[in-house]
């Protein structure tokens, strides 16, 4: 699938069930394909053709409708509109890496569509993996930060291996770690009440 022997499905995410079921990979930034399937059982590829201009191993997952997320180490997280017809994926929103740090060594990702959550882990090989959670629900804007956590990990910058993935399931943010084991993270309403008059003021 693909050209020039690309490696393919180190990035994956699915969504859908039965006839509905699609399936985004990714071979790195020049391209990405997503299969569909009539059955259920037997699919389709179609390679979209992306407007990156560095091919790099990363991140990606189902956005609303017909888009998807991008994030590849060096390279500013992406909302894209694909065209299966058409056979393209085409940048709609770039978010700087310097406005998301957090970000920057991003490799696997998840996103919540109905909550209007992103879920990142970052590696460096070195220092512990970062979990971190963002609100995503006004595009006009950078993802919102919510949220970080540290997961103590051993060798899950092993070199060439694909570090884990992430999705987003019944209240709960999963992620699974190299060599470390999969961990589930409850996700708590963090919203703010609004203020109480506890006491009438007195009349001045």
């Amino acid at each position: 699938m693909g050209t020039n022997n690309l490696r393919w499905g180190n990035t994956i995410d699915i969504r859908g069930s039965g006839a509905g079921t699609q399936i985004l990979v990714s071979a790195g930034g020049l391209e990405s394909a997503v299969l569909t399937t009539v059955d259920g059982v037997n699919f389709t590829a179609t390679i979209l053709k992306t407007d990156f201009t560095a091919s790099l191993q990363g991140a990606l997952s189902f956005g609303e409708g017909n888009t998807y997320w991008a994030k590849f180490s060096g390279q500013p997280l992406r909302l894209l509109s694909f065209d299966l017809g058409a056979g393209t994926a085409t940048t709609i929103r770039t978010f700087g890496t310097g406005n998301i740090p957090e970000l920057m060594p991003c490799e696997i990702a998840a996103v919540d569509v109905t909550n209007k959550l992103l879920a990142t882990v970052n590696y460096d090989g070195v220092n512990p993996d970062q979990v971190s959670l963002y609100d995503i629900s006004n595009l006009d804007d950078v993802p919102q930060l919510l949220d970080t956590l540290t997961v103590t990990s051993i060798n899950s910058g092993q070199s060439g291996s694909p570090r884990g993935y992430l999705v987003f399931g019944g209240g709960n943010l999963y992620m699974h770690n190299i060599n470390n084991g999969i961990y589930a993270f409850d996700l708590v309403d963090g919203t703010i009440p609004a203020p109480v008059i506890l006491s009438q003021p007195a009349s001045v």
